[in-house]
């Protein structure tokens, strides 16, 4: 190059040390060249020496298994099992060795005694045995795919294959563990499911029996090492991997769940807990899983095989022992399920997840829906249910969920899933997932819970109520109330659907008759007790329970009436053939189904109206030909000193058999003589309201009064009448009749004790102690309170009671008297105390007493009120009385007019009475103190004032005619006080 310098080229460069100048990147890679061919001669050379060792061990492996076969064959007669076992798990080759495995399958078998001993003794012996039984199963395996099962009988391996796994009842877990540990990890499990799928072939229907003998081995080899705790339960049992597979079976091959299949996941996930480390990840899995499978549980039927008939086809016997079996196996899933330790484990699961997450209490709702729909009667006897019921955040969080379940509207809003169902409107098969079994479960255990919530607890007003775990707020509370009256007339509406819906459509809404009507029940249970709470303590406003959608009039005769409501069956889904359709209309369906459900939705008056108008029509037929027929009517003579004794026997079953005549009395005075009078409704009214008084008077001996002075049966009226329940059946059944005459009688019967009558219980518990044992609720209220240990109480499951001076010890459940009271039941305790005061004292009493009530009038009937509402049919509301109602409604005779001036004046010392003078003018014209319950329009015969001239007198009546006799007395004040002293003066009967 040219350089400024001078210099045409550049010198080079000298090293004046001697060194020769070389390129650094030259020298490194010339280095790394080399190290790089050192390392493929080292590699080379190690590849060699493993190639020719392989060679060298394959050469002499087969050497040596060339002069082992040789030895074994010579050698076979002479030799002991142990040696013969070592020796051919080390040659053995299945494309060799199909004799030898023939002839050591033999002597495995002759020899089984001795390989289970050295099992027991030595874990080589074990992982030899698991070794030889996995070359078994896999030439088996081998046959079966080639389809040589012709040229090589397979039974001897069968047969050892069975004798091999078998576990006797009287070997112990261990002396078979590392057997199975060794032989699960060669793939015995995939071996056994490879046997499955060549040798049985798909079965036509579901069996519980082996169709095969193959196949009833091939079932005991799968099953027997489940009977191994230590084995089958083991750590080293892949969960995860088990239940990701089961997961995808159901899903991806469409698999239905089976109680089979359930059974095996419980069985083995449920001993399994608590001893994998990575429980919670198990768990996800579990909770899933156990939610889809548990929709195969089924509902049986109480099946007895000793009850088959010997004359059944062998197909029929064949049939009953699969449902009998797949009973037991249901049976025993349910009972897993119900564990203490198993609910226990799935709301651990809860508590340590966020109690928001929707997953987990997603698979608890969907297990809970489940158990509801297979339960027969009380679900509540399902352990889950209970432990679940008690988390009264999960039943919030339900309760949130099922109000925020929405649809996406095309109009951009949403619309709530529950509003849906509350106007009648079916929602889609996804949405129906979504929402159904949330209110399903929420409503069923929470009316549950709310069964063992005191009332004090639940108004909160205590200091221990005001610390309660009642999940919501009293105006929360009423929010549900209006939710769930709008959702049971919605659930009616779509039972009872106003357009018939086609197959399509039917099919469209996966219509599943089972569900809906489960959901109705539960929707039902909780509604009846949230407002049966109300009813004994009012919190709700006004109106509440009226639903007005449904209208005031309700379209039933008795013939309708007596039709029980079948909700949400499938033929009311489907178009109905010509000539075959319903008996009842929509509109009479629907009031129908309310009225034998929740009939309080429907006002009260208009159940009254209701009511007096079926026993209008029943009246029509049974009094039909009283007007001209003497045998129309009951004709009886009673004296007034033995009024009871007397009606009892002229008015008994025997004598008068249809008390549903007219019934004609005939009353005999102290002196022997017939009172005068002519029985115009007025005589009936006096000796029904006589009758009912004396034979409901304690004194008698068949009532007793409770502590706020309330009647109820007494309990032990058997040490005083002998045949007592035929006095009970007597009064009940006089009451049906003063019922049935639409006569209102004074009694101030209990309200646990009307409950009863209408077979209700719900109301019988021990909120209603309060009334009955005062002592008793405040020590039982302290019991459930008690933070000690409940034991040092000394309590047992009895209770004692005193009859007239005698005291008895009886027990509350069987073994009573054995069974402490402690912390963990003292709320049964608590509860069965309740149940023996309130029902099982007064048991027969009350059931010959609605026995004879029934005679009269259905029980259907009265079960459209509740026992307040029953109180107020029986004596009339204490209500005011209406001066201006009963003005309205008066006639008059004798000369006397509305506009006449001593009627102004009465009417005016009327209006200036006080509520207590009122009431006695009224008893003192009609011998009744409250009014009717519709209105004096009801009165009958009606209110009349007759004139009796102007001589000056006492005012009179007759009870009979419901008529005032009246003197002409043109004087104000003279005026007011005869008729105030006619009233106070108590006159009865013969007044007149």
């Amino acid at each position: 190059m040219y350089l400024f310098e001078g210099k045409f080229c550049s010198e080079p460069e000298q090293d004046l040390s001697g060194r020769r100048i070389v390129d650094r990147d030259a020298l490194l890679s010339t280095v790394h060249s080399q190290r790089e061919q050192r390392k493929e001669l080292r590699l080379a050379h190690v590849s060699a020496t493993k190639c020719q060792s392989a060679v060298r061990m394959y050469l002499t492996k087969t050497q040596l298994k060339r002069s082992l076969r040789t030895e074994y064959d010579e050698g076979l007669p002479q030799k002991d099992i142990e040696y013969l076992l070592k020796r051919f798990n080390y040659f053995y080759d299945p494309c060799v060795d199909e004799s030898r495995i023939r002839q050591m399958s033999e002597m495995a078998l002759k020899n089984l005694q001795q390989i289970r001993s050295g099992c027991s003794a030595s874990i080589i012996w074990s992982y030899r045995t698991a070794q030889f039984t996995s070359h078994v199963l896999n030439f088996v395996i081998k046959v079966l795919r080639e389809g040589k099962e012709g040229n090589i009988p397979l039974a001897r391996f069968y047969r050892f294959l069975e004798a091999i796994t078998q576990v006797k009842g009287d070997e112990c877990d261990s002396a078979l563990e590392k057997f199975y540990r060794f032989i699960f990890r060669l793939g015995y499990m995939k071996g056994i499911r490879t046997l499955v799928d060549l040798k049985i072939p798909p079965p036509y229907e579901e069996t519980v029996k082996p169709p095969t003998p193959i196949s009833a081995v091939i079932f005991e080899m799968i099953t027997q090492s489940f009977s191994l705790s230590s084995i089958s339960l083991g750590s080293e049992l892949p969960l995860a991997e088990i239940l990701v597979e089961t997961q995808q079976s159901l899903r991806v091959r469409e698999i239905e769940p089976t109680p089979w299949i359930l059974h095996s996941i419980l069985y083995l996930c449920t001993k399994s807990f608590g001893r994998s480390e990575s429980m919670s990840e198990i768990r996800r899995l579990y909770l899933p899983l156990l939610s889809q499978l548990m929709t195969g549980l089924k509902a049986f039927e109480t099946v007895d095989s000793n009850s088959i008939e010997e004359d059944l086809e062998e197909e029929d016997i064949s049939e009953e022992m699969t449902d009998l079996n797949e009973k037991h196996i249901n049976d025993d899933s349910l009972t897993l399920i119900n564990s203490n330790e198993h609910a226990q484990m799935i709301l651990k699961g809860l508590a340590k997840e966020d109690p928001r997450n929707k997953e987990i209490i997603g698979s608890i709702c969907k297990m809970c829906h489940s158990l509801l729909l297979i339960a027969k009667s009380s679900s509540m006897h399902f352990g889950l249910l209970r432990t679940v019921a008690n988390e009264i955040k999960l039943l919030r969080h339900l309760w949130l969920e099922a109000l925020d379940a929405k649809r996406d509207s095309v109009f951009g809003s949403e619309i709530p899933l529950i509003q849906l169902l509350m106007r009648g409107i079916f929602p889609s098969l996804a949405e129906c997932e979504k929402i159904v079994p949330r209110i399903n479960v929420f409503c069923s255990l929470f009316s549950w819970y709310l069964f063992t919530v005191h009332d004090e607890e639940f108004f909160g007003r205590t200091e221990a109520a005001a610390q309660s775990s009642v999940p919501f707020s009293l105006s929360e509370m009423i929010d549900m109330s209006l939710t769930l009256r709008e959702l049971c007339v919605g659930l009616v509406e779509l039972a009872y659907p106003s357009t018939v819906l086609t197959e399509k459509e039917i099919l469209k809404t996966n219509f599943d008759p089972k569900v809906w009507n489960c959901l109705f029940k539960a929707v039902v249970s909780l509604l009846r007790h949230v407002h049966t709470r109300d009813t004994r303590h009012r919190f709700c406003p006004e109106g509440t329970w009226t639903a007005s959608r449904i209208g005031e009039d309700i379209p039933l005769n008795i013939s309708t009436f007596e039709k029980k409501p079948k909700l949400f069956t499938q033929p009311q889904r489907i178009k109905y053939k010509k000539g075959s359709g319903p008996s009842l209309s929509v509109r009479e369906s629907r009031a129908n189904a309310i009225l034998h459900e929740a009939p309080f939705l429907f006002s009260f008056t208009s159940r009254v109206k209701l009511f007096q108008s079926l026993i209008g029509q029943d009246k029509e037929v049974s009094q039909a030909m009283s007007e001209f027929l003497p045998q129309g009517n009951v004709f009886v003579r009673i004296r007034r000193s033995y009024l009871y004794e007397d009606a009892f026997d002229n008015l008994s079953l025997e004598n008068v058999p249809n008390i549903k005549k007219r019934l004609r009395v005939q009353l005999i005075n102290f002196t022997g003589l017939d009172e005068a009078g002519i029985d115009g409704g007025g005589i009936l009214r006096e000796f029904t309201s006589e009758l009912l008084k004396t034979a409901f008077d304690p004194n008698r001996g068949f009532f007793k009064m409770s502590e706020d002075n309330m009647l109820y049966p007494n309990p032990n009226v058997n040490l005083i009448v002998e045949d007592f329940p035929k006095h009970y059946f007597f009064i009940g059944r006089m009451l049906g009749k003063a019922l049935f005459e639409n006569l209102l009688v004074e009694l101030p019967l209990a309200n646990f004790f009307l409950s009863k009558l209408l077979g209700r219980s719900s109301s019988s518990d021990i909120n209603s102690l309060a009334s009955l044992d005062p002592t008793l609720h405040r020590n039982l209220l302290y019991l459930r309170d008690y933070k000690g240990d409940v034991s040092e109480l000394e309590l047992d499951f009895t209770i004692v009671t005193q009859e007239f001076g005698d005291t008895r010890t009886v027990e509350l459940k069987p073994g009573g008297s054995s069974i402490s009271v402690t912390s963990a039941n003292r709320i049964e305790y608590i509860y069965l105390v309740a149940d023996y005061k309130l029902n099982k004292q007064i048991q027969l009493q009350c059931a010959a007493f609605r026995q004879g009530l029934a005679d009269v009038i259905p029980l259907s009937w009265l079960r459209m009120f509740n026992y307040k509402e029953l109180h107020v049919l029986i004596s009339g509301a204490e209500v005011p009385i209406d001066i201006q109602d009963l003005k309205r409604h008066t006639t008059y005779s004798g000369g006397y007019d509305e506009a006449h001036q001593v009627i102004k004046n009465f009417w005016k010392i009327a209006e200036e009475m006080s509520d207590e003078q009122k009431r006695k003018l009224l008893r003192f014209v009609t011998s009744c103190s409250r009014p009717p319950l519709l209105g004096f329009k009801e009165l009958t015969p009606s209110f009349c004032i007759q004139n009796t001239g102007p001589e000056i007198r006492l005012p009179s009546a007759s009870t009979c005619m419901n008529l005032l006799k009246l003197p002409e007395i043109q004087d104000f004040k003279l005026l007011k006080e005869k008729v105030i002293y006619a009233i106070e003066s108590g006159a009865g009967f013969e007044l007149s």
